[in-house]
């Protein structure tokens, strides 16, 4: 008997099954994390839940904290969550969470920045107009202070190995680093002396630094941002600004507008926002990915919510909200992590809670946030909502008194 030929590949395959086989599981997919929280925490802090936003997430999703592998529980396809011991909070220091998918396919997601920061680190005060870094504790008592032969410092930054770097303008144009006990260790950068670009910087601008360790410096005034690593080698930059404008024909045009960039905040998965304190050219505040790709803007130019009279300095809480300061509106203002409007603190005056012109902010382990408020020569703490928790500086040359208080850091 002559079977057909669909007959023929069913007897094969029926007959006693050795050819048979089993369709191999699909790839899964690369997982990404768009962001955690908290992305701190005080070391000592009881045991809590970490939270991982991001997408292709499934029930075989592993997490691995500080080179540790964690089960994660499946909220969604884009939310897993993860029980953090006491262990896991006990040691100050900045480390790296990451989603895996097992193969085949999967693999490690890009890298989220979670520190465990010390409640008892000290407050870091530029105080500009007396050319030196004032410290204090964290009820305002002043502990020491420190210079290097500053012109005008204006930014503060500290890294996750609570090495500070300061920003130094007017004749000097640099950033300069110290180790956590105010030791100088090195300095980069120059002023315009010929043509901008790559380690040349402005002289009114701040710094911030990045999980990864990576120290970001905007210069408004050339209207670029450059990156450096730990030790000031440069690392990339891209410009806020047509080659028309920079003439620098080699630096990325990042946005579809003008900007200067005064100062910088890099969220835990690398995004940078970043202040534009120039209402004619741009909105106030601008956002961008990890490699400089313009994302959205966040504000408009007035005195309503939302809006700005001036945008100077930036800080970011461990839920990813996003504080600026609107020294133009004598006013702290609140946004979540996509930059919508939440809220708002301070007025205008000389009292508790209020500002003449509020200008740098910090934001400790706690979640207590520091404003430097220099026309009244002082740094004021609030709690994380925003309420008035109290102050310390006075104006003078003296041991925790300023003639400027400018910026303020903590790690």
């Amino acid at each position: 008997m002559w079977l057909t030929p669909s007959l023929v590949g069913f007897a094969a395959v029926s007959g006693c099954g050795n050819n048979y086989r089993t369709p191999p599981p699909p790839n899964q997919p690369m997982p990404t994390i768009s962001g955690i929280v908290p992305s701190f925490v005080a070391s000592g802090s009881a045991a809590q839940t970490l939270t991982i936003n991001g997408t292709n997430f499934d029930s075989s999703s592993t997490v691995t904290l500080n080179n540790t592998e964690h089960a994660a529980t499946l909220v969604s396809s884009s939310q897993l969550t993860v029980a953090l011991s006491a262990s896991d909070q006990a040691s100050a220091g900045c480390y790296s969470v990451n989603v895996n998918n097992p193969a085949p396919g999967g693999g490690a997601s890009n890298p989220a920045g979670f520190q465990v920061r010390d409640p008892s680190s000290p407050i870091f005060v530029v105080d500009i107009d007396n050319h030196r870094v004032e410290v204090f504790n964290d009820s305002g008592n002043y502990i020491s202070q420190f210079d290097h032969s500053f012109d005008w410092p204006t930014g503060i930054a500290i890294d996750c190995q609570h090495n500070i770097y300061v920003h130094d303008g007017n004749a000097n144009c640099e950033v300069a680093k110290f180790d956590s006990n105010a030791n100088f260790l090195q300095q980069f950068g120059v002023c315009l002396g010929g043509s901008a670009g790559p380690g040349v910087f402005d002289n009114v601008s701040l710094v911030a630094t990045d999980a990864a360790g990576n120290v970001w410096v905007p210069s408004a005034d050339f209207f670029y941002v450059q990156r450096y690593d730990g030790s000031g080698n440069f690392q990339s930059m891209f410009c806020l600004a047509s080659p028309s404008v920079t003439s620098l024909n080699n630096c990325p045009w990042a946005t579809p507008f003008d900007a200067q960039p005064f100062d910088i905040a890099v969220d835990t998965v690398g995004n940078v926002w970043i202040t534009n304190p120039n209402s004619g050219i741009a909105p106030p505040l601008i956002k961008f990915d990890s490699t400089g790709k313009y994302l959205t803007t966040v504000g408009s130019w007035g005195s309503g919510d939302g809006q700005f009279g001036s945008s100077f300095a930036l800080a970011l809480d461990a839920r990813g909200n996003l504080y600026a300061t609107d020294p133009g509106n004598n006013r702290v203002q609140k946004f979540d992590s996509q930059g919508n409007y939440l809220s708002q603190f301070g007025s205008l005056g000389t009292g508790n809670g209020q500002f003449n012109g509020p200008t740098g902010i910090a934001i400790d382990a706690n979640g207590n946030i520091y404003v430097t408020d220099p026309n009244n020569a002082r740094v004021k703490k609030f709690d994380a909502n925003g309420n008035y928790l109290g102050q310390f500086g006075s104006p003078g040359t003296g041991y925790g008194q300023f003639h400027g208080p400018y910026s303020v850091a903590v790690q």
